[in-house]
């Protein structure tokens, strides 16, 4: 009964997920590389599926990854294991298929080398496109942990490197494999040896830009946009940040992910600013060193702030960008919403600030239709004479207002009761 309880309760199906969890939450930008490393190397090779799902779900809040759906999808990789292990035992590779394949890539390897590169190339005939996988752009982890027997996997470049990586740690250590970056694109190293994962075939890349440990494999995917076909519930910022900040610091080769880093933020920033979250935007706008959106989301946000009558935050906002026609449409704006709240006080003072002779004469006006109201229904003169101060306030504001109508009335009316 305790353990029904415990299974329902908890948000983990799997309880490398929870150790997963666990190391993730505890490392900060302060942890050293090589600690990080090392345990990254240990999840990867106990079981990079469960790692790289959950890290999925944790950093990329796809609505989709459910407890039941990933408990299914755990499933359907053991089901995948079944169908490459019988694969591989239909289709062994021989000497000379093996043999054919050396002197075509002009590699001399020792004798436990050629044993990982014929189960390499068992890998690749079991993934082999247009038979169990098919490649999709930007897609979801999950589309790929299907049961092959009934249905086609289907991943982009860095979710299928993930696989191969997967099926090799079931025999040989992870760290075999490197990862050779190409432009806008990913592929396996070994020993000298370019794996396509995507096409199924060797290759000897002259042209890349570097390699890297295979644990990149992880930073690489948190980096990865997202899958538009899949429903998302909103990450908090703390979350994304996260995210962003662990791609930087599980890469050794920081220089190459921190244009990427950037980038992330820099998207982190603009849709931060969508949604009206301008804090957050500036945030990831100022470590992005973004100074040229930065302008205009202190821009929007002083306009936005303005129309939310929240005055203060929006002079602060104007004053970050040095524009003064904008400090002044801000300004102007929090005069309107005085002028039309009736406080007549506040807004005469931020329209003599403008010198808006227009909006000032209309102040007077209303102050004076507002204090007209009180004498209004006087009828007779000694009513009159006990109101005198009142028409005298009432002559000065009509003289303010420029209305030439009421201050001859006004005039007469005083000089009747002896003003």
């Amino acid at each position: 009964m305790f353990n029904f309880l415990r299974r329902l309760f908890t948000k983990y199906v799997h309880p490398v997920e929870k150790k997963i969890d666990r190391f993730f939450d505890k490392i900060n930008s302060r942890t050293p590389h090589k600690k990080v490393e090392k345990q990254l190397l240990k999840f990867m090779q106990k079981d990079l599926i469960v790692l790289n799902l959950w890290l999925e779900k944790k950093f990329k809040g796809y609505s989709g990854l459910t407890k039941k759906r990933r408990a299914s999808l755990y499933k359907n990789v053991k089901f995948m294991v079944q169908d490459f292990q019988e694969d591989v035992a239909k289709n062994i590779i021989t000497p000379e298929k093996l043999h054919e394949q050396l002197l075509i890539l002009d590699l001399d390897l020792n004798a436990d080398e050629i044993q990982k590169l014929t189960y390499l190339m068992a890998i690749m005939h079991f993934l082999r496109p247009g038979h169990h996988y098919e490649y999709l752009e930007s897609a979801s982890f999950d589309k790929l942990l299907v049961d092959p027997e009934n249905e086609i996997m289907m991943g982009d470049c860095n979710q299928i490197v993930t696989i191969y990586i997967y099926l090799y740690s079931l025999m040989y250590p992870v760290d075999d494999l490197e990862l050779k970056l190409l432009p806008g694109h990913i592929c396996l190293h070994f020993n000298g040896i370019d794996i396509e994962a995507t096409t199924g075939s060797f290759h000897k890349y002259q042209t890349y830009d570097d390699i890297i440990p295979v644990t990149e494999i992880i930073s690489t995917n948190l980096l990865d946009v997202h899958d538009y076909r899949e429903e998302r519930y909103k990450l908090s910022a703390r979350t994304v940040l996260k995210s962003a900040n662990l791609a930087f610091l599980l890469s050794s080769k920081r220089e190459l992910v921190e244009k990427n880093l950037n980038i992330a933020y820099r998207n982190l920033g603009v849709a931060a600013a969508n949604i009206n979250d301008f804090k957050a935007a500036i945030y990831y706008l100022k470590e992005a060193g973004a100074k040229d959106l930065l302008k205009n989301i202190y821009h929007n946000a002083a306009l936005y702030y303005s129309k939310k009558a929240n005055f203060d935050k929006a002079h602060y906002y104007a004053e970050k960008t040095k524009i003064p026609k904008l400090m002044r449409t801000v300004t102007d704006r929090k005069a309107a919403y005085y002028y039309k709240k009736g406080d007549f006080t506040e807004a005469i003072s931020l329209y003599e600030s403008l010198e808006n002779q227009q909006m000032l004469k209309a102040c007077y006006q209303q102050e004076y239709n507002q204090l007209l109201q009180k004498v209004k229904n006087i009828k007779t003169l000694k009513e009159q004479k006990r109101n005198k101060q009142i028409y005298q306030k009432l002559l000065k504001l009509a003289k303010l207002a420029d209305n030439q109508k009421a201050i001859d009335q006004l005039r007469k009316i005083i000089e009747t009761i002896g003003g």
